[in-house]
């Protein structure tokens, strides 16, 4: 389709200059498979996480949306991370390294799991225990909804600890910051005035403030809010009507749909001039 034609599409329409009349669709075999979250690079590509048969799947596509042969096994990766898993959020570093984020929900626990992977689509092994990190803080159910990263390096985590909600900023190495919370933890809950005493609290969004994890930026300053980002959580209400969590991976997130949203903005000085909740 020439140029003309591609300009006559009104807004919303399909893009016919994207894999098939605007639609592409990547299996990995005969295996169930999810796409949960996607990032642009600067160059155009395309990365997309989420799981293919119970592990973590990413796959990166050109700006055509072509499979990029140069990362991983012909565009896929699906790793093996010590049990079944799956992402759920991801992001880009400068460096071109990605990070996702989600959770491990086999063998139980159910833990929280932050991965990092080479531009190419190896494993990083420079961050955490083998290229990934995961834990519960005594949970029985524990994600890691959303991740960003700071100017810094630093990673900012946050999802579920159940019954709370939990911030976690580690080092660029995969390791707790010590200058943040317990070891770089902070979790709690948010008095709903409408729930009730079974409420359960997911932090489900996060985004920095300008200065955060840069050391040039005026403490004083009245009008960035150096050392705060916002979270943004969810009360999950009637926690005893909501379906548990099977040993298996469902064929969608338990629980999702079923979510009543009360969204709360939080914020919390950090001494340090960097981030937090």
């Amino acid at each position: 389709m020439g140029a003309s034609a591609a300009q006559a599409l009104r807004p919303g329409e399909l893009d016919p200059s994207f894999g098939h009349h605007g639609l592409v669709i990547t299996s990995f075999g005969r295996t169930n498979a999810a796409a949960n979250t996607i990032a642009v690079q600067g160059d155009g590509k395309i990365d997309v996480a989420g799981y293919a048969g119970g592990r973590v799947a990413l796959v990166r596509y050109t700006g055509p949306g072509k499979l990029d042969k140069t990362f991983g096994v012909g565009g896929r990766v699906r790793p093996k991370l010590s049990g079944d898993a799956e992402a759920l959020a991801l992001a880009i570093q400068p460096d071109g390294k990605l990070l996702v984020a989600g959770w491990r929900f086999f063998p139980l626990p159910r833990e929280f799991l932050v991965a990092r992977f080479q531009p190419n689509g190896s494993l990083d092994t420079s961050f955490g225990s083998h290229g990934y990190i995961a834990g519960s803080f005594g949970s029985p159910l524990t994600l890691a909804d959303t991740i960003q990263v700071q100017p810094d390096g630093k990673i900012v985590v946050a999802g579920l600890s159940q019954p709370n909600w939990f911030v976690l900023r580690l080092l660029p190495n995969g390791t707790g910051d010590p200058s943040f919370g317990a070891n770089g933890l902070v979790t709690g809950q948010f008095d709903n005035p409408n729930g009730s005493p079974n409420d359960t609290s997911i932090a489900t969004a996060l985004a920095l403030q300008p200065g955060v994890g840069s050391s040039s930026e005026d403490s004083r300053s009245p009008t960035t809010h150096p050392g705060r980002c916002r979270c943004t959580t969810t009360d999950l209400r009637s926690r005893a009507s909501r379906p548990t969590v099977p040993l298996t991976r469902p064929s969608a997130p338990t629980g999702r749909s079923s979510r009543t949203r009360a969204g709360v903005a939080c914020s919390t000085t950090s001494r340090s001039n960097e981030t937090v909740t």
